[in-house]
């Protein structure tokens, strides 16, 4: 009868993400209604996978199997872009340098995935979850570049800079491992 009813749940949980870069790490805070065999939310949390940001966006889960003990999920969301102080002072030639730092534009996340119950029969569930995700991020920055004006028929010269705004888009993949606790 129980669980015919509407239960609400919440889940925090934190992640280990691998890709083509190093090991980052990710943590999240999920809740939501869940009803039988499905379950809406939303989630938020912080991901550090190459530039850090943080994640805003709805959860979606469908339970399955013996006691219902396994689980798919998709994440579908917004991309805010948060990064460490010194992810912004990026150099990107020898010959160029940064001005101000970069200015980063938000993106999208996203990260599906499927998981397991580890004591499905518990009030409180160890769930164990692996994944594919990404997240999108743009970063901006303005350059300069020097060079030499000779003057005509002179016999001086002027070093100069021209400016240069530039732009790189990030499509971050990578895969996760997640560990949680289904709270109610």
């Amino acid at each position: 009868e129980q669980q015919k009813q509407k239960k609400f749940y919440l889940i925090p949980q934190t992640g280990v993400l691998s890709g083509d870069h190093i090991y980052s790490g990710q943590w999240q805070l999920v809740g939501g209604l869940q009803k039988k065999q499905w379950a809406f939310g939303l989630g938020c949390g912080m991901d550090y996978y190459k530039l850090r940001s943080i994640p805003v966006f709805t959860d979606t889960r469908f339970f399955f199997g013996k006691k219902n003990a396994c689980f798919s999920y998709l994440n579908l969301g917004y991309n805010i872009a948060s990064p460490m102080p010194w992810q912004q002072k990026m150099m990107y030639s020898y010959w160029s340098s940064t001005q101000e730092g970069s200015q980063f534009d938000n993106g999208l996340y996203t990260d599906i995935g499927l998981g397991y119950i580890l004591n499905a029969a518990a009030r409180r569930k160890l769930m164990l979850s692996v994944g594919y995700g990404f997240k999108t991020i743009t970063e901006r920055y303005n350059t300069w570049v020097p060079w030499i004006n000779y003057w005509r028929g002179g016999t001086g010269m002027v070093i100069q800079k021209s400016d240069y705004d530039q732009s790189v888009d990030y499509w971050l993949n990578y895969f996760s491992l997640k560990l949680g606790i289904k709270l109610w």
